[in-house]
């Protein structure tokens, strides 16, 4: 994480997607390819799925064909 965001609890997806716009980057000198052909991202809680989409755009972007998620809880879509 370069930027210590605010929280993401009660924010809607538009706003966690601006608010962790360029939040992320790989740890200097680590390559994409050092993760593994599939790396898995793990989140505590998944809301809109803002935070992976985040982290996943960028590991593709740098080249990773594709990215798995597991997620320990979900919270019900909003307006539910």
């Amino acid at each position: 994480r370069l930027v210590d965001t605010p929280a993401q609890a009660g924010l809607g997806r538009a706003a966690r997607l601006r608010n962790l716009r360029h939040a992320f980057a790989l740890r200097p000198g680590l390559q994409a390819q050092d993760l593994g052909e599939y790396p898995l991202l793990i989140d505590d809680v998944m809301t809109t799925g803002a935070t992976l989409g985040a982290v996943a755009q960028l590991l593709q972007a740098q080249g990773t064909p594709a990215v798995q998620a597991l997620v320990f809880a979900r919270t019900p879509a909003p307006g539910q």
